[in-house]
């Protein structure tokens, strides 16, 4: 390839007409040295581009940092599909689902082949009404999908700590609602044991309904109680059909609550789980 240290400008004409990857190694030609580089794409001023040119000439506007190339390579395999993987055709559905839920996909299939034990659906995420995202002003557009992903693949309660540390020391100080974002997955996380049914959120209340086989527990409503003593005065326990269910109002820091309530009554059902 060409290399030349000095060369700080390059201009590409009918850029619609290269490949994503082409584009990219064309503009690496330039900014090889100390000198700020520049890169200018033209394309035709009253031509009609097709989606997948748009998204490429996108693709290229959107990464412009060090070391792009990977995430060059991920735009450029959802745009233009992964293919067969025995054949020569180019093509795919790849760009319908995203590539980190294709590779996931692709994944679980083959490793329930290998096993042959049906992967489990995962339960659905608890969306509460609260304010849980990432500020414009706190990460840029660009990396913002990623902490979302990072986030929502953290597939447990250190991992997903360890997220929010790099997240503290690349962006500095967690705002509230990204903290909100943060616990709202942590409880995710909590009420996807097997002490739990289901979480219910009404206009005023939370209803944590817990699953038959943590209710049938011998002595684990008096174990609950001695547990949740510094809440009794914020919830409502209840025994229906054999099943507890406790309520709580939505007063206050009630998500810290819930989180805590949650906590505690995931390690009643391991304790009395490795007693039995």
């Amino acid at each position: 390839g060409i290399d030349i240290a000095n060369a700080n400008l390059i201009i590409i004409e009918d850029a619609d007409h290269f490949g994503l990857s082409q584009l990219y190694q064309i503009k690496g030609r330039v900014g090889r040295g100390s000198r700020i580089a520049y890169a200018y794409l033209f394309y035709r001023e009253y031509k009609t581009i097709n989606d997948k040119a748009v998204k490429r000439l996108k693709a290229i506007q959107d990464f412009t940092e060090l070391g792009s190339g990977y995430k060059i390579a991920q735009r450029d395999l959802m745009i233009r599909g992964a293919g067969d993987i025995l054949g020569p055709e180019q093509a795919g559905f790849i760009d319908s689902v995203g590539i980190d839920l294709y590779l996931k996909m692709l994944s679980e299939a083959i490793e329930e082949k290998k096993t042959g034990v049906p992967i489990q659906e995962p339960r659905a995420a608890h969306l509460f009404n609260v304010e849980a995202y990432i500020p414009a002003n706190y990460a840029e557009k660009k990396d913002k999908i990623e902490l979302y992903q990072e986030i929502e693949s953290a597939k447990n309660l250190e991992t997903l700590s360890k997220v929010s540390a790099r997240m503290r020391d690349v962006y500095g100080r967690i705002p509230r609602e990204v903290e909100t974002l943060l616990r709202q997955r942590r409880i995710d996380m909590l009420a996807s044991g097997k002490a739990f049914s289901e979480i219910l959120e009404y206009d005023d209340e939370i209803n944590i309904v817990l699953s038959k086989e943590f209710s049938s527990i011998n002595g684990i409503g008096n174990a609950l109680f001695e547990r949740i003593v510094p809440y009794l005065t914020k919830v409502k326990v209840s025994y229906i059909q054999r099943i507890l269910k406790i309520k709580m109002p939505k007063n206050g820091d009630w998500m810290n609550d819930l989180e805590e309530l949650l906590t505690i009554i995931g390690e009643l059902y391991n304790v009395s789980v490795k007693k039995h």
